[in-house]
């Protein structure tokens, strides 16, 4: 689970079971990322290979990094995605950074090594669509440029093998939007760029795909798409009228049927700010509503009774838009605020049971971005903050009782992070020089709590 307020490039996560979020893009809305969630990014660039593990222990002394070895190098951070195995190993993989393939890397946690997958000339995009699948495997799905065709990929991590595994039956180069989500039955729906009302469904049992039934209005970009419990599909489609609200749908593939939500399109605008599964299935989403009042709102969607609700107030003053919100062991929920003249962050948290917000306490002075990892047994949690003027990043965690502190700095600045295990166990953090979404990743270090 993860929070966001930065104007940094993070790398695409995958959705978790609790927090969802969107991916990131250069605009004001898209600087946020959807970190499902599985390895946690970082940056370090400038220690040799030979260099000694770094180490960095929090003011207690219970914290420590660990160098990983032949860890992931080379690649691009902005199409980077990861994907926890079934048998324990953490799949990464992205574009190569000085030619058109895709290359993967395994962790083998055991022995604190990785080893390489073989690349694959001429295929893009398969970091994006990252799943796991039974038995060691992972489901991707990417862009062959070469022969001119958008396909399924499967790899094997016993033979260190990958696949094709289905070409989509329409010729032609475009890319999928969004993650892959999952009909809860080993098949996955993907919405085709290059058609507004182009739906695929992939049956990864038989390698085959199929066309859904036809969107039943024209949309713009999708902002949104994440399953929800009972096995349907929620999307968020942008509107293609002068109000460029947000259209909400659910695809139920039993029947194959498309059912718009209540009102047909809303006042709010761009990507959700902020995306969480609450427990009762509902969905809670941050966001900017352009009328009847300017303002950074939360919105409900109800699956049960499929209507947008208004979730109360932010609250205001200084501080303006909450994003990535993160549920907590009491059944609340955590967001973050900025305050963009003072550049300071404060906690507020949401009430689901009464709808109603309230302010927390304000982060140590200093930090303009914080990613809430998630919470932990004891109801902590831990998260990584940056001040704007240093290229250094920090480890910061809250006590139970609420009191936000400095754990420690992480080694030679971060670019990016989501967590590849519990918050209470070990986390996983990929290296490369801190200037972006665009750096290449260099090596990989290992956090033990």
């Amino acid at each position: 689970m993860a929070v966001v307020l930065t104007s940094r490039k993070l790398a695409q996560n995958d959705v978790a079971t609790q927090s969802l979020h969107p991916p990131a893009s250069m605009t004001r809305s898209a600087c946020l990322h959807l970190l499902a969630a599985l390895c946690l990014l970082a940056a370090s660039g400038c220690a040799s290979q030979n260099a000694p593990p770094p180490t960095s222990s929090s003011p207690e002394g219970a914290a420590s990094w660990i160098r990983t070895d032949d860890g992931p190098s080379e690649v691009e951070l902005s199409r980077w995605g990861k994907v926890m195995l079934t048998n324990g190993l953490v799949l990464g993989v992205g574009r190569a950074k000085s030619e058109m393939s895709s290359v993967g890397f395994l962790y083998h946690p055991d022995s604190n090594r990785w080893t390489r997958t073989p690349s694959i000339p001429g295929v893009d995009g398969l970091g994006e669509h990252l799943v796991a699948l039974p038995g060691g495997r992972a489901l991707a799905f990417g862009v062959d440029h070469a022969e001119r065709h958008m396909l399924a990929m499967k790899f094997d991590s016993a033979k260190n093998e990958w696949r094709a595994a289905g070409i989509l039956p329409e010729p032609g180069v475009g890319t999928f939007s969004r993650e892959a989500a999952s009909l809860g039955d080993g098949r996955f729906l993907l919405l085709d760029s290059r058609g507004a009302r182009s739906a695929w469904i992939y049956d990864a049992k038989v390698e085959a795909w199929s066309r859904t039934a036809p969107i039943p209005r024209a949309t713009s970009e999708v902002l949104l798409m994440t399953p929800l419990r009972d096995g349907r599909v929620f999307v968020i489609f942008g509107d293609m009228t002068p109000v460029q609200g947000w259209i909400g749908m659910v695809y139920d593939a039993t029947d194959d049927g498309w059912l718009e939500c209540r009102p047909g399109t809303t006042t709010m605008r761009g990507e959700p700010d902020g995306v969480l599964r609450l427990p009762d299935g509902s969905i809670l989403l941050l966001g900017f509503q352009q009328y009847p009042t300017i303002e950074f709102a939360p919105i409900i969607f109800r699956p049960d009774v499929m209507r947008w609700e208004r979730a109360g107030h932010l609250p205001g003053g200084d501080f303006l838009e909450a994003r990535w919100p993160t549920l907590l062991p009491n059944g609340k929920v955590l967001a973050l605020q900025h305050a963009v003249a003072a550049d300071k962050m404060r906690a507020i948290d949401f009430d689901p049971a009464r709808r109603t917000w309230r302010v927390d306490r304000d982060l140590p002075d200093g930090y303009s971005g914080a990613v809430v990892l998630g919470a932990r047994k004891d109801g902590s949690l831990w998260a990584i903050g940056f001040r704007s003027n240093v290229l250094r990043d920090e480890l910061v965690r809250v006590s139970p009782d609420g009191v936000w502190k400095n754990a420690g700095a992480l080694p030679l600045g971060a670019v990016a992070w989501g967590p590849s295990v519990s918050p209470d166990g070990d986390m996983l953090l990929y290296t490369g020089p801190n200037d972006g979404g665009h750096s290449p990743i260099d090596g990989a270090l290992l956090f033990k709590p």
